[in-house]
């Protein structure tokens, strides 16, 4: 099982497996405790935006915002996302006009990490092709939707099955697509 994130790709490559996964920077943010008043995850595709308020009365703001990425050529790969001004601005700002109240909160602090991405931004879950009992989950929302990816991954692999449809993330759709690495 490959649930490695950005490490996907180059545990993929080492495996002699190739689907075209790419590591990308994101920054998130939180921001001082609130009373509640974000009953549910918000997410605002168009508007780069994801918003979500923890039980400690925090909210975690991001929504692929950028932050600037160094990627090493070793094997596995380091990296270093560091966060940018501009980007921690732009993305209060659209949750603030989003969520209006948000306005009325500080940001106590950002910071950058890096998440894995596929050609058509759907996350892999299944079986790698031309790997035998590989099975992967990353690319796309898996940082956000893990809990529910981690979950039909063990249905996948422990039953056969999930119990709900995922045919549209098997990772064979980029080579049927002819979408093979990039």
């Amino acid at each position: 099982m490959l649930a490695a994130g950005a490490w996907c790709g180059p545990l993929l490559n080492a495996l002699g497996a190739d689907l075209p996964l790419r590591p990308i920077p994101l920054t998130m943010s939180v921001t001082e405790r609130a009373a509640p008043f974000v009953q549910h995850l918000i997410q605002h595709m168009s508007r780069h935006l994801s918003v979500k308020q923890l039980h400690s009365g925090n909210l975690i703001i991001g929504g692929s915002w950028p932050s600037r990425l160094t990627w090493s050529t070793q094997p596995l790969g380091a990296y270093d996302a560091l966060t940018q001004a501009d980007a921690i601005v732009g993305n209060f700002r659209v949750a603030c006009g989003v969520v209006p109240d948000v306005r009325m909160l500080h940001v106590l602090r950002s910071w950058g990490g890096v998440a894995s991405d596929t050609p058509d931004h759907l996350p892999f879950l299944g079986p790698v092709p031309g790997l035998r009992e590989a099975y992967i989950a990353a690319g796309g929302s898996t940082f956000t939707l893990g809990p529910t990816v981690a979950r039909l991954l063990a249905e996948l692999l422990l039953v056969g099955r999930t119990s709900l449809d995922v045919s549209a993330y098997d990772p064979a759709r980029v080579l049927r697509s002819g979408g093979a690495a990039a």
